[in-house]
């Protein structure tokens, strides 16, 4: 019986050669923009009177608005305009909650704008059926943010409705930005 058994597996893993050269590992490249920048605005208690047109949401009452934390962005607050001041380019998450009563059967229509230009993929609709309904709903989109080198962007809250001089009746609303890249 001259066979032998082989006892070394070697040759299934590669049979003992030289180990090849090992690449580069980890995460390359740089962080871009301006990483942490953010932004905050909430406000509660506010009643105002829509259109059917794309309105600005008048942060009416400065008491009751609240610009909340904030880094590397700024803000605005008059009685009837409020917005995020964007100065560094780049791709920012915007989310915004809404909690809202209104005195009609209607559907009210929210969306972002850059510049006073409404951002229109940004829409999301809430319906109500009834005289006095409250409800709530949200909205989150990406937003590409390019302005000119040492110029800034306003970004905010539109409203409109499809039903005309519907009151609503804010109980809370909040409004946060925050830079997810750089240009």
């Amino acid at each position: 019986m001259g066979d032998t058994i082989q006892n070394d597996l070697s040759f299934l893993y590669g049979g003992g050669g030289a180990q090849g050269t090992q690449g580069t590992q980890g995460i390359q490249g740089g962080a871009g923009g301006a990483p942490g920048s953010y932004g905050e605005l909430y406000q509660y208690q506010n009643t105002f009177t829509l259109t059917t047109a794309s309105t600005p949401y008048p942060w009416a009452g400065v008491a009751n608005v609240i610009a909340g934390d904030s880094s590397g962005m700024s803000n605005t607050i008059t009685n009837n305009w409020a917005n995020l001041i964007v100065s560094n380019v780049g791709v920012y998450q915007a989310v915004a909650n809404f909690s809202v009563g209104v005195n009609q059967g209607c559907e009210i229509t929210s969306s972002y704008h850059i510049n006073g230009v409404e951002q229109v993929e940004t829409r999301s609709s809430r319906g109500f059926q009834n005289v006095n309904q409250t409800g709530a709903w949200a909205m989150t989109s990406l937003l590409k943010i390019d302005h000119t080198v040492g110029q800034v962007s306003n970004v905010g809250i539109l409203f409109s409705t499809d039903t005309s001089s519907t009151i609503l009746d804010c109980n809370n609303i909040s409004f946060n930005l925050t830079s997810i890249s750089g240009a």
